[in-house]
């Protein structure tokens, strides 16, 4: 089984004449800065998850884009929220999230407070079926943080969520909650449970003199002093209260009482199962929306969410953009470019993720099995972020089933060197090693000669080379070239007398270099 190359890079230019302009680009907007030339990287992480680089000129000056693209059809692949695994409420780096989550790849995602290395995010997060948060005083005078969708049924949308709980004792409203599983200055009292941790200690060494109600079968098992660290019940609930709030409503609670959440919502939180939030839907039906809700003005840092018109591929979009402290020279998207942008990655449905210098893109290396951030944060490093958008790959790791060979070059001089590295992948694109010493290479040209991973070519115009590995085989053709022209690694060298210098001659091919 042969597998193409892993990594492709390919060029396009973008020419611009008269008329003729004018019809073959007519797609391109007037808002939006022509492309002049484009370089693109492409890369497979796993079956159905792909990730590729656009270094684009445009009339405007150089873009950046980092672009992920899942499969949702791929019954192993999971797009998903994580956050922290430490600590509620901690804000971590993006690449620290997918690391912790065991991500294959993610961006960063929700807007959140910054006001210290704790806080919250913006909007509703479900994974996976399971409620991970709620915040209870987003969209509700305007729709400002919408919310990537999908249902029990596998059906997708884009919408801004709101919704209300009350805290309802023995029939009686006494007061709402500010979120579930939400923390940022503990004013207001907060729903917790086992999805947001284990026990309250963390929170107790964050804030003082907070009180707990056990909730358990719709009852108030327990009620703690101030400041007592109490475990979250299995299956149930704490009620969190400032000490404020307790000397306000103690007096009214007490063990043994039935109790219930009241949750008024615009969708039925127990029918979906997973919500990613972020700012405005700037994408719907294929076009910009009139209200497109929370989304920074001018050429900005952005991440970006996108699903196709069928909804069956996702994409994942930072584009890098200037700030002071960062050193990228991508000049960022404007609200229409980035539209511009989805569009182009063949999105139909399209939602702004928190962007500036929060917009990350990390994505695990196989060469080094670590997590790390491909794009330029506009502010010189990662910042630390309440949430990301991880992209799972739970497909289990197989035997080599295909190999991808990379020659140091596709063509040659003759009696010139060619190295060649040989990568072993599984069913579902894993990478796996290949013994070198089990590997077999062979030519078709009877002139040229292997030595280990290394080929001297022949005098034949075309050389096919066939890798073999367990039965396995990869082909390759290799091209004969000539010596156009010489130059030295150096232009210029200053000697002692008796003094001697080697120069390598690069012999008008950019792979070729010679000791002489």
């Amino acid at each position: 089984m042969v597998y193409k190359l892993k990594k492709l890079v390919y060029l396009k230019k973008f020419i611009f004449a008269g008329l003729l302009s004018a019809m073959v680009f007519s797609a391109v907007p007037s808002f939006a800065a022509e492309s002049l030339y484009e370089q693109v990287t492409q890369e497979v992480l796993a079956k159905g998850i792909d990730y590729k680089v656009k270094h684009r000129l445009t009339t405007d000056g150089w873009l950046d884009i980092y672009v992920l693209t899942a499969d949702l059809t791929n019954p192993n692949i999971e797009v998903i929220p994580v956050n922290s695994k430490k600590e509620l409420g901690l804000r971590e780096t993006v690449d620290k999230l997918i690391t912790d989550n065991s991500a294959v790849a993610g961006v960063n995602s929700a807007y959140f407070g910054m006001t210290s290395k704790y806080s919250a995010s913006f909007g509703p997060e479900i994974s996976r079926g399971d409620i991970v948060s709620v915040d209870t005083d987003k969209n509700l005078n305007a729709n400002q943080f919408g919310t990537y969708f999908v249902d029990k049924d596998g059906n997708t949308f884009f919408d801004y969520f709101k919704t209300t709980m009350m805290f309802n004792v023995e029939g009686k409203d006494y007061f709402e909650f500010a979120s579930i599983n939400k923390i940022t200055q503990m004013v207001y009292p907060v729903y917790l449970d086992k999805n947001a941790c284990e026990n309250t200690s963390q929170l107790d060494s964050r804030f003082s003199g907070l009180v707990k109600l056990k909730v358990e079968n719709d009852h108030i098992t327990y009620i703690s002093q101030k400041g007592e660290t109490v475990n979250v019940p299995d299956d149930g609930y704490l009620v969190v209260l400032s000490s404020e709030y307790a000397d306000a409503y103690l007096q009214y609670l007490a063990v043994g009482q039935s109790v219930k959440v009241n949750i008024t919502s615009s969708f039925d939180l127990n029918n979906i199962e997973t919500a990613i939030s972020g700012g405005g839907v700037i994408l719907k039906d294929g076009a910009k929306p009139a209200d497109i809700g929370e989304m920074a003005t001018g050429r900005q840092p952005r991440t970006l969410l996108g699903v196709s018109q069928d909804k069956n591929t996702l994409k994942l979009i930072v584009v890098d953009g200037k700030r002071s402290n960062g050193n990228n020279v991508s000049i960022g998207a404007s609200i229409d470019e980035s539209i511009q942008i989805l569009k182009d990655e063949g999105c139909y449905y399209g939602l702004n993720l928190d962007g500036g210098g929060s917009s990350t893109m990390a994505v695990k290396n196989p060469d080094t099995n670590s997590v790390e951030i491909v794009n330029s944060p506009a502010e010189g490093s990662a910042r630390a972020v309440m949430t990301a958008v991880g992209v799972v790959d739970n497909s289990e790791v197989g035997s080599v089933s295909s190999l991808n060979v990379v020659p140091s070059s596709n063509v040659s001089v003759p009696g010139g060197r060619i190295t060649f590295k040989v990568e072993g992948y599984d069913d579902n694109m894993h990478k796996l090693s290949v013994p070198a010493e089990q590997v077999q290479f062979s030519s078709d040209d009877t002139s040229g000669m292997f030595n280990g991973n290394i080929y001297t070519y022949g005098a034949a115009d075309r050389t096919n080379i066939t890798v073999s590995y367990n039965g396995i085989s990869a082909n390759l053709e290799l091209s004969l070239d000539t010596v156009t022209s010489i130059s030295p690694d150096q232009s210029e060298i200053t000697l002692e007398p008796g003094e001697s210098r080697t120069l390598k001659i690069k012999d008008g091919q950019p792979w070729m270099w010679r000791t002489w």
